[in-house]
């Protein structure tokens, strides 16, 4: 009988395969980019930096951006048993592999309800993960030599629950979800941290939100226009005010009647503390006059940093 070709070598080597140690940074990202291509790291052109983190983070394409989450607690990642059947003379027949799923919590960061709404929001799109370990490797799946794309859950499957504290437990987010039946776990690879030693995964994070408001009282001018900004954090009412948004490159201002992009000439930054709990800060951006009437979009471009809602101007 032949053995035929799938069986393969099972030689060792004298040195160790690098094995991942425990899960801490979870990275979501798009299976697919926009034109329907995998999203994956090629090691052949490409390499782990923090101008490549950078890119990434701050991609303006969502299909091709990455969004790190905080640091996870109680992290379980495992295959269930496979399905056998058994015949009437006690033989087991291998069904189907036991389905692999992975849960874990946010029990520091990212444990509120808002957060909770974030996460939510990748339950419908079709989702991949790179995991960080404690060591800050990256892990992801290959099939091709020195292309490391993330590991594809599958669709409809990531849950999340938020669980509020008790007298014994702290306020958290609960994340589940099952992989792909198709991803087999002899593919999953490790890109040892020794590989990118001027960037640490473990403390990368994913953009924060920056809320745009006009400045009460201050009216735009053809030259000129006043926004308050706020980050999501601190009291509902009275959120922390958003810093250090001072240089002409911290803004992205557009006029869509022109429609171009308007440069900004000054930033003016103004901090007012309000009480020892509320600060307000207002931004005056100016520009070259623009004609009366038209609308200048407004929203933040730093690093780090997005503007999910932009606001808008009219020009007196």
């Amino acid at each position: 009988m032949s053995v035929g070709n799938s069986l393969q070598n099972t030689g060792t080597g004298t040195g160790c395969v690098l094995v991942q140690d425990i899960a801490l940074i979870p990275i979501l990202v798009s299976t697919f980019k926009r034109d329907g291509s995998f999203n994956e790291i090629d090691f052949n052109s490409e390499t782990i930096d923090p101008a490549f983190i950078l890119a990434k983070i701050n991609n303006p394409d969502k299909f091709e951006r990455w969004f790190p989450l905080p640091a996870i607690s109680n992290v379980v990642d495992a295959r269930e048993e496979s399905t056998f059947e058994t015949s009437a003379e006690n033989e087991d027949f291998r069904v189907q592999l036991g389905k692999r799923a992975a849960e874990f919590q946010l029990m520091k960061e990212g444990n509120d309800p808002a957060f909770y709404g974030k996460v939510r929001s990748f339950q419908c799109p079709t989702m991949s993960i790179y995991w960080v370990d404690v060591c800050s490797s990256l892990i992801g799946y290959s099939i091709v030599i020195k292309k490391l794309r993330p590991l594809p859950i599958a669709r409809n499957t990531l849950d999340v629950r938020w669980m509020a504290p008790t007298g014994s437990t702290v306020p958290k987010n609960m994340i589940k979800f099952n992989y792909d039946r198709k991803l087999d776990d002899a593919t999953i690879r490790v890109e040892s941290a020794a590989s990118f030693p001027t960037v640490d995964l473990t403390v990368i994070t994913g953009l924060l939100d920056i809320t745009l408001i006009e400045t009460p009282a201050v009216a735009p001018t053809l030259t000129s226009v006043s926004v308050d900004a706020t980050a999501p954090i601190g009291n509902f009412s009275t959120p922390d005010a958003a810093e250090g948004f001072d240089q002409v490159t911290d803004w992205d201002l557009f006029n869509t009647n022109t429609p171009a992009a308007v440069t900004v000439l000054t930033v003016t930054e103004t901090l007012v503390v309000v009480s020892p709990t509320e600060s307000v800060v207002s931004y005056l951006l100016t520009f070259v006059a623009q004609p009366t009437t038209n609308i200048i979009r407004i929203k933040t471009s730093k690093d780090g940093f997005e503007t999910p809602t932009p606001i808008t101007q009219t020009m007196p």
